[in-house]
């Protein structure tokens, strides 16, 4: 079933939760988007990872690459913060 394979899966839902910090863990994201070749000139806002947003990565692994990335990075600590999903 491709559109529950996460090879097939192409964007993810990003949130934010807490303000503490909150510049700091945007850039960082903002960052991790830029290294996974996502910055297509369209900066994501602290205000849009507050409320949640879905990036689109279109096809290839780019959006599992991400999520790696993110496990990668970040503390665990600082991971509890974020809701991050894979979406069709």
């Amino acid at each position: 079933m491709p559109e529950t394979d996460p090879e097939y899966m192409s964007n993810v839902y990003v949130k934010v939760r807490g303000k503490e910090r909150l510049n700091e863990l945007c850039s960082v994201l903002r960052a991790l988007l830029y290294a996974n070749n996502q910055s297509d000139g369209k900066t994501t806002t602290n205000k849009e990872f507050s409320r949640g947003v879905v990036i689109h990565f279109g096809n290839g692994p780019g959006a599992r690459d991400f999520m790696k990335s993110i496990r990668h990075f970040l503390k665990k600590t600082v991971r509890q913060r974020l809701t991050v999903e894979l979406q069709g």
